[in-house]
């Protein structure tokens, strides 16, 4: 019988994720081939080849990767205030900012980098039914702390789905500002800026907080 071969023992599709990640932070996406990708994580080219036909596949891989790495992190991050929503909502938004700027181009390529979304878009057209748009799942993760958020009386009377794509979008620009350093962050700590910009928006949603009247007793 003949001995399997190395690359029929180990994990090709996470190998090439994880060496992929690091050469495009290293050296840029087009920089970057798919025959340099495989011998990174100890594969053939063929044998990559069977997982990822194309760069925009594996691609999709990586910023899937990052979604579900930001995922847990802000899963983390909540974990530490279960009795206050409110508490959550605002250790999640600091996470987020700490996860970007200590995995900028990591975060760069789930957001920027057009090749996800063309694989995306082609797997739904072919009918896949695991073409699922991983950045979905966190902004699901956002309405839903919005929506705990609402019990206890903050953001009553908005619509979670526009309360959590605007906390989001002003968090994300505030990050991507600082990534590149653009003003004000040319002159101060973007960490620390970013990071105020997540005060700031929990600011205003305490703000927003209805005290609801306990019933007198009957």
């Amino acid at each position: 019988m003949a001995r399997p071969r190395n690359e029929d023992r180990i994990d090709i599709p996470g190998r090439a994720v994880q060496a992929a990640a690091q050469l495009f932070a290293e050296r840029g996406v087009d920089a970057v081939s798919l025959a340099e990708i495989a011998a990174a994580a100890g594969c053939r080219a063929p044998a990559l080849y069977r997982y990822f036909p194309d760069k925009d596949a594996l691609l999709l891989a990586v910023h899937d990767e990052g979604f579900r790495r930001l995922y847990g992190v802000k899963l983390d991050a909540g974990g530490a205030a279960r009795s206050s929503a409110w508490e959550r909502l605002r250790l999640g938004g600091l996470a987020y900012v700490r996860f970007a700027l200590e995995n900028p181009e990591l975060y760069e390529l789930m957001f920027l980098e057009r090749g996800p979304y063309r694989r995306l878009a082609a797997l739904r057209a072919a009918g896949d039914p695991d073409a699922v748009d991983f950045a979905a799942r966190s902004l699901a993760f956002l309405k839903t702390s919005v929506l705990a958020c609402q019990e206890e009386g903050y953001l009553s009377g908005l619509d979670p789905d526009v309360a959590a794509f605007t906390f989001w979008s002003a968090v994300h620009g505030a990050v991507s500002l600082a990534l590149r350093r653009r003003a004000p962050f040319a002159a101060v700590d973007p960490a620390a800026i970013a990071a105020q910009a997540v005060e700031t928006m929990i600011t205003l949603t305490a703000a927003t907080r209805t005290v609801r009247a306990t019933p007198a007793p009957g």
